[in-house]
């Protein structure tokens, strides 16, 4: 017997005429079966920010992996630079956005803070709220989406790369989701991301735990 996901670990125990079968799921587990990154140049490997609209750009200054990293930096006034790719979608299709943030410095405690989103849109360009969120929170209706967490802000450790997350569900009348890096700057500042990842989560039976299969020998 064998998983045909990564993301499945099977074991079993053989115990006279009994076989105990153990399924454990490890959602960041890779393989040839793992769900494919919908983001293009996501580790910033490129040197550029090909495949992203932004006018930001990419330093080697940093980086939690490989050599590259984006670079968001913010003057203040909530200009809120950002990164972003889009690709289609229907409503009910369900995606996770993670990724890598960095801060060389303690960021101020007002509203500066760097935080991934998922915001989806209509064929007319109209932002959605999601229909749910299950890793992350709801944005601020005024600008709908949904916002990873933790943020990087004025709690964040220094010169140390925190993961963040999002998972959301597109609502009725989805025709596109875009995935955001943003630096949300009511002060001035400069924050890093790395390794994002986009991906759409795939439907899939509910299993227990663990299931118990039992297997009698007919002699044969």
């Amino acid at each position: 017997m064998e998983a045909f996901t990564p993301k499945v670990t099977l074991t079993s125990i053989d115990t006279n005429e009994e076989v105990q079968v153990t399924l454990s799921y490890d959602s960041v587990a890779t393989g040839p079966y793992a769900p494919a990154n919908l983001l293009f140049n996501g580790d910033f490997e490129s040197r550029s920010t090909l495949g992203w609209a932004t006018a930001s750009t990419v330093t080697a200054a940093v980086a939690p992996d490989g050599s590259n990293a984006l670079q968001l930096t913010a003057y203040g006034g909530f200009s809120a630079p950002s990164a972003y790719q889009s690709v289609p979608a229907d409503p009910g299709d369900e995606f996770t956005l993670s990724g890598m943030l960095y801060t060389g410095v303690t960021l101020p405690s007002d509203a500066t803070f760097g935080l991934l989103k998922i915001v989806f849109t209509d064929e007319l360009g109209n932002d959605l709220p999601p229909a749910s969120v299950s890793v992350g929170v709801f944005a601020d209706p005024a600008y709908p989406g949904a916002e990873s967490r933790p943020l990087l802000n004025a709690a964040s450790p220094i010169g140390s790369w925190e993961f963040s997350e999002v998972q959301a569900v597109a609502p009725d009348d989805t025709a596109s989701v875009h995935f955001f890096v943003i630096n949300i700057d009511e002060s001035a500042n400069t924050i890093y991301a790395d390794s994002i990842q986009a991906v759409e989560v795939a439907e899939v039976p509910l299993l227990g735990e663990i299931g118990f299969f039992r297997v009698r020998n007919s002699g044969r």
